[in-house]
């Protein structure tokens, strides 16, 4: 069964890796005036098939003695004591190391929503900003808001910002960590090797360096889910008047609400746990729809200050935010055709702004044939990669010499709208070179300004030669990335075979695994419905770790026992 598998899939990838030769094409090289443009996705394809074959040469090793030590550390195990007891520790300081490098390497600014982002959280910071009505509830509130605390507590530092992530990143984690442990009886070999996984992830390290809310949405629905997992444990569930239990219900209530401020599909996350807890016998239908009363009394209180504001401001009740009407306009009536930003942000035809959702809705119901098209694209798009870190990163930077031919069809092509800062102050002209210097000490919201002008102009060639240390972190990534999804899929067949060293290996799991598949599956189902950008699975990744973790346990007790 495991040769067959092997060769299935070795060759249905090497047939993408043939077609993705003749249809995907990438980075761009500068070579003198001429560009040269060189197809990487097939290389990408390439390890994807090398990811295939050292996830089936691991699973079928065969020395067990390497992996006895992490089988049998406990809490309760004297033998591990020594050592097992600094692995957290040390996994944590790696990550925080690895991290605090990637902000010093990368000299980055807010760009494209980044930049709003950062612009917003300084008005947050100096006051004034929510009693404006120029500041529309476009995007949701809460990332900017998260910087506007910080901006008002600590210096307005980029530095600020990503040191805070990193520290959040840490806390998911431990969380992380500690949800494995909670619902795998104390399963420290899944619980290691999540950590582990979570700890060295290229893409997400990349991510300390960015303006962007994945890392504070993924450590406050992390913590959510924990603290809804301590309310459902067996000591507090059995006591029905406990004042702990429902002050842990409410308090994760007001999490979720708080995570639905920064990314609104959160709303739905706790009914995923309640429908996994419930279908895995853990909890009844009559205890969950009580939990869930008091989350979402707690969720709508977090919400009420925003929702108030909103209403006083326009009129109108507005709960987060009001740009998933256009998200689902562009997806399907402008059918996903995002190349051209006018395109985007003036869809095609006279229409009503306020009618954008009842468009989208209707073409969806007069064309189902074109509409399961979109969304299988858009599927497609989730899942293909996950090297969107080092694209950001890339495009976050601001290039500090630039060309004169470069630099003249930057000027001619900055966009009206986004044209925040004249580029010839802040370049200096080197005739010697015939190049463009950027200026040194210009302060910060200057160089934002700049790097968000020079992305919107479409002109400046990103992808070249002085990336190429980027262009290796992608590639490691994507070989990290393909290899995660083999073992899923692998777990996924396993269970669904039923075979039986997976059912003796997992029975006592199944609650922790079903909770990520119906977080993976909520998460798919809602952004097949949008543009399928691959930043979004951010937050899947973690439980994809918990099903890497769950191979090595079902290969490492076959093997042993």
């Amino acid at each position: 069964m495991i040769k067959w598998l092997y060769v299935f899939f070795i060759l249905s990838y090497s047939i993408a890796l043939h077609q993705a030769f003749t249809t995907f094409t990438l980075v761009t090289y500068k070579v003198g005036n001429v560009f040269e443009r060189l197809d990487l996705m097939g290389i990408e394809l390439l390890l994807f098939v090398f990811s295939a074959i050292i996830f089936f040469s691991l699973y079928k090793y065969k020395d067990s003695t390497r992996i006895n030590f992490f089988i049998n550390s406990n809490s309760n195990s004297n033998s591990n004591s020594n050592y097992s007891k600094y692995f957290v520790p040390i996994v944590l300081l790696i990550s925080f190391c690895l991290r605090m490098l990637t902000i010093i390497f990368f000299d980055t600014y807010p760009t494209m929503d980044a930049y709003q982002y950062f612009m917003d959280g300084i008005k947050i910071a100096e006051g004034g900003y929510f009693s404006d009505a120029t500041n529309v509830p476009y995007w949701p509130a809460g990332y900017k808001i998260f910087i506007g605390i910080l901006f008002f507590v600590f210096p307005q530092k980029l530095f600020v910002i990503k040191f805070a992530q990193v520290i959040l990143h840490l806390i998911a984690e431990l969380i992380m960590y500690k949800i494995v442990l909670k619902l795998s009886n104390n399963n420290f070999l899944m619980a290691k090797i999540t950590l582990l996984l979570m700890a060295i992830y290229p893409n997400h390290i990349l991510y300390s360096a960015l303006i962007w809310s994945e890392i504070l949405f993924l450590t406050m629905i992390l913590l959510a889910f924990y603290l809804l997992i301590l309310a459902n444990e067996h000591e507090l569930l059995m006591t029905k008047t406990s004042k702990k239990k429902y002050l842990i219900l409410f308090v994760s209530g007001l999490l979720w609400g708080a995570a639905a401020l920064v990314r609104p599909l959160a709303m739905f996350y706790p009914f995923a746990f309640y429908a996994a807890f419930f279908l895995c016998k853990k909890i009844s239908i009559k205890i969950s729809i009580k939990q869930l009363l008091v989350v979402f009394v707690a969720f709508f209180l977090m919400l009420s200050p925003w929702v108030y504001r909103n209403y006083k401001l326009y009129n109108k009740f507005i709960l987060i935010s009001t740009n998933g009407s256009l998200v689902l306009f562009m997806t399907f009536v402008v059918d996903n055709d995002g190349n051209k930003l006018d395109e985007m942000v003036k869809p095609r035809g006279s229409i009503d702004p306020n009618k954008l959702s009842d468009y989208a809705l209707k073409y969806m119901m007069d064309n189902p044939y074109r509409t399961v098209k979109i969304m299988f694209r858009s599927f497609k798009k989730f899942y293909k990669s996950d090297f969107d870190g080092v694209e950001s990163i890339i495009q976050s930077k601001i290039p500090k010499v630039i060309s004169e031919n470069d630099f003249n069809k930057i000027l001619e092509k900055v966009h009206t709208a986004i044209n925040l800062v004249n580029l010839k102050d802040v370049f200096v002209f080197e005739k010697n070179s015939n190049n463009y210097i950027l200026k040194e000490n210009l302060p910060e919201i200057t160089r934002a300004n700049t790097a968000q002008t020079i992305l919107y102009s479409f002109s400046y060639p990103y992808w070249f030669s002085e990336n190429l240390p980027l262009i290796l972190i992608r590639f490691i990534n994507s070989m990290f990335y393909y290899f995660t999804l083999f073992a899923n899929g692998f777990l996924l067949f396993m269970l669904i075979r039923k075979a039986k060293h997976s059912r003796d290996h997992l029975k006592n799991i199944i609650p922790l695994y079903t909770l990520g598949l119906f977080f993976i599956l909520i998460n798919t189902a809602v952004y097949v419905m949008s543009q399928g950008d691959t930043r979004y699975h951010f937050p899947l990744m973690p439980w994809l770790f918990v099903g890497v973790s769950m191979v090595v346990l079902v290969r490492a007790c076959r093997k042993i026992t």
